[in-house]
This record gives structure tokens, sequence and C-alpha cells, in this order.
């Protein structure tokens, strides 16, 4: 019974670390390489709209941004959100996890970010 037991427990372990999703963010100086890597212009700040006390990545590249901030509270991930809206016309996705806010024109921004949200569009 008790070897029965240890086998359930270990294959609902198992189970659930299958169903997890997947995050990974890659870190301020190595998203940073990526992007000058790929011919993109660079420009931190530590404010976005009337949000201070983040760490703010812009990339461009033609029409291509990539827009990210890092280290932003809680109370500040909606006016972000809402700043990303007013300010850039197109949007290939924009999101919030635990304190991480990103915004991208176009895909091909996104996909060289290579932030993996398990969520993308």
């Amino acid at each position: 019974m008790r070897k029965m037991v240890i086998i359930l427990l270990f294959a609902i372990v198992v189970l659930a670390s299958g169903c997890s999703s997947k995050i990974h963010i890659p870190s301020q100086k190595k998203l940073i390489s990526y992007l000058e890597d790929a011919s993109y212009t660079v420009v931190e700040y530590s404010t976005i709209g009337d949000v201070s006390g983040v760490s703010r990545i812009v990339a461009s590249n033609g029409d291509s941004i990539l827009d990210v901030c890092y280290k932003v509270k809680d109370y500040a991930s909606d006016n972000i959100l809402d700043y990303y809206g007013k300010n850039y016309n197109k949007s290939y996705i924009t999101g919030n996890i635990d304190g991480f806010v990103y915004y991208a024109s176009d895909k091909s921004a996104w996909e060289l970010s290579r932030i993996d949200t398990d969520i993308e569009n």
C-alpha cells in the first residue's frame, strides 16, 4: 500500500509539472544585447509617463518597436499599459507579468526579445 501511495504521489508531481506555464524573461543586459545585435537602437529610461522608478528599455528599428519595463510596482502596471495604448498606434502584444510590463509593435520585435510568456498571440 505504501509503495502504491508513493507511486501515485510521484505521478501527480510529474503531471503537475507538465501543466505549469512557461515564462522566460531575459535579464536587462541580455535583452539589450539581443536587440543591439539585431541593429536595434536601444535607449534606457527610469520613467514612463508619470511612473518613475522603473528600468525601461525602448528599442527601435524602423517601425519595429519593443518597449519593456522591469521592476514595476503592482499599482503602476495599469498606468504603463495605458501609456502604451495612448502612445503607440500598432500593437502585436502587450502584457504584465509580475513586475514586468511589455509592448511589441510586431512579431519580429517580440521574437527577437526572446521573452517567452507562453501566452503569445
